[in-house]
């Protein structure tokens, strides 16, 4: 398939880097940085890639933004217990859901024999994990790359079809020799193609009923509440995730790749949740198809990189998030010089790390000044990665993570070109500043969208709970994904 080309240049900058060329998908600084204020184009994919590798396994922005765009190569590992409800005693003959959590499961021991079944993996489980909410019954594009994998097309007339979606899915897995998919609703849960293989049945409990209470029982039934699987879903919101699923993202496949053609035109104009696979073309699909099967089938990388490519992102939005969303506060007070100066220091703050005794304006009035600046704090987190250890879906992150860095990286430098000798401005000028910054650090939020910065404001009481609107309790309109502080349930 075609991916970008990632070159290494040694250039000499006041301290030593090495920054990657990318003619396709990334920026690209020459080694004069004389390009260092290039826009990217709206057509980019790279800071919505570098939000799914960041957002891996956490509920909360996979429910904010549900149509998954990613499959990753993942195992469970060995010593994992895992919970399947249903209304008999016996192990599934053929292939089923586990729930990670109990409350989960729970709501599935239906009937006067309800039974929730409890395993232990007996060696690490191979499966694809599908970002998104794919377990959401909602056919505006939640299931997308599911469909994909099961019927080599977005099928949304299938959206309740789950038995037919399990089996097609789990012919698929034979051929590759995977054992299942993990994806999430309110929870997260594991499609097993198989119980007899590589999962060891702990107890067949049969529960107490949530109605028509066993003999000699006193006082009220437990109830098999959505909002307690909630409860436990919601243990898995933010960092670290669901642990008990490990991602390789040596092995990250997304339909965010800028090499897929087909889905460029649809995603113009639109915000990222309304991003969906529909109008994927054949050709797109067959090369994404292919790209998981070798990922699924290929031997252990020979030199693996060893990136921690989560570590790498995270990194990333742990420096500048709060920092980005403390500015924009700032700026949105009344205008003010305490205001200008107030921005002026947070700038100087994020872009101390790359300022040298150079960075300062010439005389001529050029901004060529800020080359080398941009050019150091972009090249921060990459320079050095190697890689021709890269696997190619590593290059492609690789690839999203140098172009976030450069845009956040190249606002700031515009921002500290205008707000540089704000503390010795004209009071006419500070209006001026202040509407200049603040259109800066907007624009680059919400080129960003981290999930981050969506919560409760203000936070929930102790005994709430920040929620927002995910399937079956809502969510089926993707403008009204607002949060809310909910009672925590009692039951």
């Amino acid at each position: 398939m075609r991916l970008p080309s990632l070159l290494l240049a040694a250039v000499s900058v006041p301290f030593t880097l090495a920054i990657r060329r990318d003619a396709q998908s990334t920026f690209s600084i020459d080694a004069e940085h004389s390009d260092w204020d290039k826009t990217p184009h709206s057509d980019v994919t790279g800071n919505l890639i570098f939000n799914s590798v960041v957002d891996v396994l956490q509920l909360w922005p996979n429910s904010l933004h549900r149509h998954g765009h990613s499959l990753v190569a993942a195992t469970i590992p060995a010593g994992t217990v895992l919970y399947h409800g249903r209304s008999r005693e016996t192990v599934p003959d053929e292939p089923d859901w586990l729930a990670f959590d109990f409350e989960h499961a729970y709501l599935f021991a239906r009937g006067n024999n309800g039974h929730v079944l409890s395993f232990m993996t007996s060696r690490a489980l191979k499966i694809v994990y599908i970002d998104g909410a794919g377990a959401a019954k909602i056919d505006d594009g939640s299931m997308d790359s599911q469909d994909i994998i099961a019927w080599r097309g977005v099928h949304p007339e299938y959206t309740w079809k789950e038995r037919e979606r399990i089996r097609e899915l789990c012919k698929w897995a034979s051929g590759v020799h995977i054992d299942g998919f993990v994806r999430q609703e309110f929870h997260f849960e594991l499609m097993q193609c198989d119980f007899s293989d590589g999962l060891d049945l702990i107890t067949s409990l049969d529960v107490v009923p949530s109605a028509g209470g066993p003999r000699g029982w006193k006082g009220s039934l437990p109830t098999a509440s959505f909002e307690q699987a909630t409860v436990a879903g919601k243990w898995h919101d933010r960092l670290p995730g669901e642990t008990r699923v490990q991602v390789d993202l040596s092995g990250f496949v997304s339909f965010y790749d800028p090499a897929l053609t087909s889905l460029v035109e649809a995603r113009r104009g639109q915000r990222r949740a309304q991003h969906r696979l529909l109008n994927i073309s054949t050709a797109d699909i067959d090369t994404k198809m292919a790209e998981l099967e070798n990922v699924l089938t290929r031997a252990t990388p020979e030199h693996p990189s060893g990136v921690d490519w989560k570590s790498v992102t995270h990194v990333i939005v742990d420096r500048y998030a709060d920092r980005l969303k403390r500015l924009e506060r700032t700026l949105g007070s009344a205008t003010s010089r305490a205001v200008a100066v107030s921005a002026r220091n947070q700038l100087l703050i994020m872009l101390e790390p790359y300022l040298s005794r150079d960075s300062v304006p010439s005389d001529d009035g050029s901004k060529d000044w800020l080359g080398p600046v941009v050019y150091r704090c972009a090249a921060s987190a990459t320079s050095y990665i190697p890689v021709d250890l890269l696997t190619e879906q590593e290059r492609l992150i690789l690839a999203s993570v140098d172009q976030t860095l450069h845009e956040i990286c190249r606002r700031l430098a515009r921002m500290w070109e205008v707000a540089f000798d704000v503390e010795e401005a004209e009071t006419e000028e500070i209006d001026a500043t202040i509407q200049s910054l603040r259109r800066e650090t907007i624009e680059l939020v919400l080129w960003l969208d981290w999930s981050i910065w969506v919560k409760c404001r203000p936070a929930c009481a102790e005994d709430e709970m920040c929620y927002i609107p995910m399937w079956p309790f809502g969510g089926a309109d993707p403008d009204d994904m607002t949060p809310r502080c909910l009672p925590y349930p009692s039951q």
